[in-house]
């Protein structure tokens, strides 16, 4: 079993994020630290979290990115 440790910043995306996480959990450990900021993530600093956690394995960049609501307002 793959074991992942996730680091989930502050934002409007945060939800996002975590519920992605969660439905990867029925397969993998996954553990996640919520961090205090000031600061909501860009859109690449979401998606630079998702791809150091190798969610890409599981997740494309694509599928990635509809999940998260992004990359289309740019």
């Amino acid at each position: 079993m793959q074991q992942y440790k996730v680091t989930v910043l502050p934002g409007d995306r945060s939800e996002a994020v975590v519920s992605m996480l969660r439905d990867l959990a029925l397969r993998h450990l996954i553990e996640l630290d919520q961090v205090s900021s000031n600061s909501t993530p860009s859109d690449d600093q979401v998606l630079e979290m998702i791809e150091e956690a190798d969610l890409t394995a599981h997740y494309s960049l694509e599928e990635a990115r509809d999940i998260l609501h992004i990359g289309n307002r740019r």
